[in-house]
């Protein structure tokens, strides 16, 4: 994710790019800011700190736009359905 946005940005477009990893969750304040974030259409794989990423934004007011494949284990904790097994 990207680092040093300014404090004022709101929301955060990273959609149809080739985004794929998500790092540590001490990278998860990369908007503390934002009200929307877009990350769809990116080839993502699904590792352990993509569900702990996800369940960080399911914490927060944050409007997000996330997409995976049906099959994407992910998919499953994107819509709060039986994470425990993802992970």
């Amino acid at each position: 994710m990207p680092e040093n946005l300014p404090p004022t940005m709101k929301a955060l477009m990273l959609n149809d790019n080739v985004i794929g990893l998500v790092r540590s969750p001490s990278s998860y304040e990369f908007c503390a800011n934002c009200t929307v974030i877009n990350l769809s259409h990116n080839p993502w794989v699904c590792d352990e700190n993509m569900i702990k990423f996800l369940l960080w934004l399911g914490q927060r007011s944050i409007e997000t736009r996330l997409t995976f494949g049906r099959k994407n284990p992910c998919a499953a904790v994107q819509t709060g359905r039986n994470y425990g097994s993802v992970l």
